[in-house]
């Protein structure tokens, strides 16, 4: 429930510069003394700007991002329905490309054959616990350096890993999306994505319906050159959707849980 109120705070944020003590009150079942140590938890994050009578947004050129910890615990039932119809499109021969996030982690859960080129260390886990004595796909790990607080493999020469791979698929996540194409938290993951993009047949972007509404500054591939969008159903997306369909992107909704 924590991580919940969490999201509440930052989705918020995302449409208000400002945050107040009160008004936080006001839609969350919580005391004032329970709003204020979230406050100062995720100030402490980096996450906001504690300022007089509540929060703000953080300062841009701070380049914060969300914690993976955090990210990962964000509609992670939905994250996981995708990521498992995702994985249904990867046959026994093919090469994929996987950039790592909260979303595309779950993927891990779900690959059981196929070469990996990844820079996941989340997806590394998991697949080593899922084959403790070998078998399941090959997995090729991008060299660089360790974002510990992305669980990624970053930086130029992650870059370059990928371009050392032609592959079938490419599957991807961002922060947001709007009517042009993908948005991220900051310009080296968006030029990440682009790497990826460039070397693969398919490009699938994975996307809960919770991207639709945040927003991100920059900017990633157009939907032009995104092959296939997984997403689950939210009614206030269908227009969206619409729209993503008529750029040629084939959509796939993936039902939600009853």
């Amino acid at each position: 429930m924590k991580n919940d109120y969490d999201r509440q705070i930052l989705s918020y944020l995302n449409d208000h510069e400002m945050l107040t003590t009160e008004a936080a009150m006001e839609f969350l079942p919580l005391s004032e003394v329970s709003v204020r140590r979230i406050f100062n938890r995720l100030a402490e994050l980096n996450l906001v700007r504690r300022v007089r009578g509540g929060v703000r947004q953080p300062v841009r050129e701070q380049n914060i991002r969300i914690p993976y910890f955090l990210r990962g615990q964000w509609f992670a039932a939905e994250k996981q329905r995708l990521a498992k119809r995702a994985a249904e499109l990867v046959k026994p021969d093919m090469a994929v490309a996987i950039h790592g996030g909260s979303t595309t982690s779950f993927l891990g859960m779900y690959l059981d054959h196929g070469t990996l080129i990844v820079n996941s260390l989340s997806i590394c886990r998991i697949l080593a616990d899922r084959f403790p004595s070998g078998g399941g796909p090959d997995v090729i790990l991008a060299g660089g350096s360790v974002d510990l607080h992305s669980d990624i493999i970053t930086g130029p020469e992650a870059e370059r890993s990928f371009t050392r791979y032609r592959t079938d698929l490419a599957f991807i996540s961002a922060c947001a999306l709007d009517d042009r194409g993908l948005l991220d938290v900051d310009s080296p993951s968006a030029s990440m994505i682009f790497r990826i993009a460039e070397n693969t047949d398919k490009l699938i972007f994975i996307a809960d319906h919770s991207k639709f509404r945040r927003k991100a500054y920059a900017r990633g591939p157009a939907w032009e050159d995104i092959d296939v969008l997984i997403t689950d159903f939210d009614p206030e997306n269908h227009e969206r959707l619409k729209e993503i369909r008529a750029r040629g992107v084939e959509v796939i909704i993936v039902p939600n849980a009853e």
